[in-house]
């Protein structure tokens, strides 16, 4: 029998001023835990921080400069918000909340000696509780809290996380794909339309290239993550090495990986294997499409008596000229 933890993302919060609330004696009592110290020596890493696919860890470590700054904060104000982990079949505590806090508790302890880093206050769950449906409770409170406590996550980390959530939803109970994306949205904030799209920013729908560029705000989010990510990977990796020709390939990409210009690599691509030849003929016919003029330069063509009724004016001159050329 399933068993329903949905509403265990909302206990951590829909945002990160809530957050702390969850550690109140009342909210941690009603729901069966406590605060207790536990050695630092004992703690290892999630298991299933890293993407089952690709090896690639879900949420990138902070950098050495960024947890010694950490550090130092815990070494002035201690540890302030335990961790959340679980003890696994080793009797160690594997981390799901709160991995760069316990790094940096470790390295107090290697740098200082001082007894008192070497223990870390903590919550404990059980293995049963974190490993039931497929990891869904595990999972649930891996990412959550990363998501709504670290700031600066990269749309690749984000894609990793939401379908992380997505798959320890459907385990809980939600059927539907629209079910999981709405709690997903309802967690995040986000629409849903959103998350769908940056579901797709990962490694199984884009080649590596264009995940950095989605990263770098350098390539839209939306043409990446509705449109590009339906080329095969190696329809997107001619189009990444054909666009290597130009002196600045993202700069090109970003311009050329517009959503109407992918939508027809698609349709090419569901007929044949897509070639150099196609994404040629692409960028020759984009060269001739129609932009529409501005509106400095309308009202240049429009006579100024006509302006408050420009649509009507401009309705009758394209018929005018459509029936002129026999259209």
């Amino acid at each position: 029998m399933k068993k329903d933890f949905s509403s265990v993302s909302f206990d951590f919060a829909s945002s990160r001023d809530k957050v702390p609330s969850i550690f109140s004696r009342d909210v941690l009592k009603q729901a069966g835990k406590t605060i207790e110290e536990i050695p630092v020596d004992k703690i290892v890493w999630y298991r299933r921080e890293q993407d089952q696919d690709t090896s690639l860890l879900v949420f990138r470590d902070y950098s050495d400069d960024k947890l010694k700054r950490l550090a130092a904060d815990i070494k002035q104000h201690g540890v302030l918000e335990p961790v959340l982990v679980f003890k696994n079949e080793q009797q160690q505590f594997e981390v799901l909340a709160g991995k760069h806090r316990a790094r940096a508790t470790k390295l107090l302890k290697e740098e200082t000696n001082e007894s008192k880093w070497n223990t870390i206050p903590a919550i404990v769950y059980s293995f049963a509780e974190v490993s039931e449906n497929d990891w869904a409770l595990g999972d649930l409170i891996y990412v959550n809290t990363n998501v709504l406590r670290r700031e600066g996550l990269s749309f690749s980390e984000m894609g990793m996380a939401y379908n992380r959530m997505f798959a320890a939803y459907a385990h809980v109970g939600s059927s539907q794909e629209k079910d999981a994306n709405d709690l997903i949205s309802e967690n995040t904030g986000l629409s849903v339309s959103k998350i769908r799209s940056i579901r797709n920013i990962v490694p199984e729908k884009l080649i590596v290239p264009f995940l950095e560029m989605v990263d770098d705000h350098k390539l839209s989010l939306t043409v990446a993550g509705q449109d590009l990510c339906r080329l095969s990977k190696s329809s997107q990796q001619i189009v990444y090495d054909w666009a290597g020709e130009q002196e600045d390939r993202e700069k090109f990409l970003s311009k050329y990986l517009t959503k109407a210009n992918v939508r027809v690599l698609c349709s090419q691509e569901k007929e044949h294997c897509l070639t150099v030849e196609d994404l040629s003929s692409l960028l020759e016919n984009d060269k001739k499409e129609f932009k529409a003029p501005t509106t400095k330069k309308l009202k240049e063509m429009v006579p100024e008596e006509y302006w408050n009724d420009s649509e009507e004016f401009l309705r009758k001159a394209v018929e005018e000229y459509l029936s002129r050329h026999g259209m």
